[in-house]
């Protein structure tokens, strides 16, 4: 995963880099896999975690003045508990929606 601050032409001319580089040590892109997307609208699911940017500001009061500060809107991280829990499922650790005892 390459985060870039830029716009998506420049987002291309570097994957393209990277395809160049990558290529003079025998490695390839994987086409399916490999997309450019915007962080701000779009979520990105990277080794089973979605990342996005929040959409909602934090505010924090300041103690010296009792001002409030706006927070940035930065980027969450979550685990996507729905497949989380359907891989469990399928390996028999939950039944019926509750956690069933597997022992091997």
């Amino acid at each position: 995963m390459v985060g870039i601050k830029g716009t998506k032409q420049e987002a291309e001319e570097i994957k393209n880099l990277l395809e160049k580089a990558l290529s003079d040590m025998g490695l390839t892109l994987n086409k399916t896999k490999t997309k450019i997307t915007n962080i701000n609208s779009d979520k990105l699911l990277f080794l089973g975690t979605a990342i996005y940017r929040a959409k909602h500001p934090r505010f924090s009061r300041l103690e010296s003045t009792s001002s409030i500060k706006r927070n940035p809107q930065r980027l969450r991280m979550e685990g996507p508990i729905s497949r989380i829990k359907k891989k469990l499922s399928e390996a028999g650790f939950i039944l019926n929606g509750k956690s069933h005892p597997k022992f091997i």
